[in-house]
């Protein structure tokens, strides 16, 4: 997969819409994300040109709550590997990008409680593999 075609099945995902939640659904479970991050990379060389495949696919989610056991547990045992989605629904019309990841680890955890906003907590998803619409992005750890 080119890198303009994941940009370009992104790009939908970064114009503003009030009426757009965006929600992680683990095992079954939604959690209303607050702010969502998505990170793809191709290493250049000095003049801009690629020089490595696409890699990432890592996921940045913040809910404001503090997670619970099935999260917790994810976070803290190295071994724990879990696949879910990204979905993202809109009132007015269709979400125009669905996510799905798989064999991903949760590599960090950040939990912030402030006077002014509440608690938040963010996590650092890396998957195996990840999907943008029908588009698979395969990290190939095997």
């Amino acid at each position: 997969m080119s890198f303009s075609n994941i940009a370009n099945n992104a790009i939908g995902l970064f114009q503003p819409d009030a009426n757009l939640e965006v929600f992680l659904i683990l095992n079954g479970k939604e959690y209303e994300l607050s702010q969502f991050n998505c990170d793809f990379v191709q290493h250049t060389d000095i003049k801009g040109e690629p020089q490595s495949e696409i890699k990432g696919g890592k996921l940045i989610v913040t809910i404001e709550q503090f997670p619970d056991n099935q999260i917790f547990y994810w976070a803290i045992n190295e071994f724990s590997k879990k696949s879910g989605e990204i979905v993202f629904r809109n009132k007015t019309s269709s979400a125009s990008l669905k996510i799905k990841f798989e064999n991903a680890y949760c590599v960090n955890m950040i939990q912030k409680i402030d006077t002014y906003t509440g608690v938040t907590s963010t996590f650092l998803i890396s998957p195996e593999r990840i999907y943008l619409n029908d588009n698979l992005l395969d990290n190939n750890w095997e």
